[in-house]
Parts: C-alpha cells; structure tokens; sequence
C-alpha cells in the first residue's frame, strides 16, 4: 500500500489513507538577472536553491462509532505538525527535511469520515535513508553516491592539535581532549553541545560527488562520519529579479 512515512510512523497507523499519489516538484535553482546599461545580455547570479512544497491530500477515519473523533485528530495534528523529515514508501531510499508544514481545514464528509490536505515545505535535496555511519581509523577515500556534494557531521577522536585533509582542503582542530565534532551543514565545531569554533583553523569540509580523499596528521585514532547523502534533480529557474544598475563598462 502506498503510504508517506512521518519521523518513521506510517500514515496508516493513524488511519490516514493518500488519496492519490503525491507529486514531488523538481529542485528549483534560483538565479539573478542582472541588467546592466550599455551591456549586451545580462548577468547572473547564482542565490543556490529554493525550497520546495510538497502538498498531500489524505482521507481518514475512525475504527468504530464509539472512537472520539476529536482526540482523533488532535493526534493526527500534533504528528504533522511536528514533522521533521518525511519519505514514501514508493522511494524509502530518500527522506526529505520538513522546514514547515500547513495543515488545512479538516472536512467531516460523515460522522466516521474526513478529509484533508497537508503541504510540507522540505528542502531542496533528497537525503539517502539507508545509509550508516561510515568510520575510519587510517588514510581512507570516501565514495559520495550523491548527486550533489554533501555537508556531513565529522566526530573526530584524539588528542592535541591535529589537521584533517579532505580533497587537498585543510582544517585544522586545537586541544582536542578526547574528541571533537563538526557540523558542516550548521558551520559549526562543537563538544556534547558547547561550542568550540575558537579550536577550528580553515573551511568546513563538502564531500564531492564521487571519490573523496581523506587524510590527516597528528594524533587522530578514529573519525565517525555521517556522510549526508543527497540528491538532486536540477532545473534552473530564472527568478527575475531584475536589478538596473547605471553602470559605465569598458571592454
């Protein structure tokens, strides 16, 4: 049965049923148009990617006459409501972010039934479910299945100073007292939740798509790592923020 999975509970078990298959929007890159006087075309910029709805039409309803419908749906708001990431049973390999969620006015078609719809806003990538942590305790490379660079979470156990190098990028950890983590995705260095980004010397590292190379010096013994898959299917659009700038050019 075609089912969405929210934070990992089945749709189903709160007698949601998807009234027909959901359509997941193609990621949307966001791009500034640049109109400059007595140039030629335009210029672009780059602004990255936008977010995406994902919009759910659901059916619902009670076991029996004697369940309390109320209570019903307050549960059922509650788990939506409070959704962190979302996949399909269709395509359980991905999962997506929530960022937000809207819920709309539940219609009672009969005293034992109910419609509705829920639109999630989620970010732009696909992330991969299936993956576990990857560890190493030696020179390692690293393969990324993505189709777009991932922002992973690196705990790095050791002592002292030490430089971890991924693809020729270098960053550089001071007075680790057992192990440090980072966060490449939230640009942040930390230790059981207390900040430590006055130990971190250099950029936060990406995995490429494809082969990564992995090495360090100084007294490292393991580094676990949550590589953060994700995919992304690329479709430019052209957000036309048209900027008129006077601007003498000379070529």
């Amino acid at each position: 049965m075609y089912d969405i999975i929210i934070d990992n509970v089945f749709a189903t078990q709160f007698d949601l049923h998807i009234v027909n298959r959901v359509n997941i929007p193609v990621s949307q890159k966001e791009i500034e148009t640049i109109s400059i006087a007595g140039r030629n075309g335009t210029l672009t910029k780059e602004l990255g990617f936008l977010d995406r709805s994902i919009t759910v039409n659901f059916n619902f309803k009670t076991r029996n006459r004697n369940d309390n419908m109320s209570k019903k749906i307050r549960n059922i708001t509650s788990l939506l409501l409070n959704a962190k990431k979302i996949s399909f049973t269709d395509d359980k390999e991905v999962y997506y972010k929530v960022k937000a969620v809207s819920v709309s006015d539940i219609e009672r078609t009969l005293r034992m039934l109910g419609s509705f719809s829920v639109t999630f806003t989620v970010d732009p990538f696909a992330y991969y479910n299936l993956h576990s942590k990857i560890t190493i305790a030696s020179h390692s490379k690293i393969y990324n299945i993505g189709t777009y660079e991932s922002e992973p979470y690196i705990k790095i156990f050791g002592a002292g100073n030490v430089t971890l190098n991924i693809n020729n990028k270098e960053l550089t950890l001071k007075d680790i007292n057992g192990y440090i983590e980072i966060d490449t995705e939230l640009k942040e260095t930390f230790k059981d939740n207390v900040l430590k980004n006055d130990k971190k010397v250099g950029p936060y590292p990406n995995f490429l798509i494809g082969e990564n190379a992995v090495s360090w010096s100084g007294n490292i013994t393991k580094i676990e790592i949550e590589p953060r898959w994700r995919f992304l299917w690329l479709h430019y659009i052209n957000i036309m923020k048209q900027t008129s700038r006077m601007m003498a050019l000379a070529f």
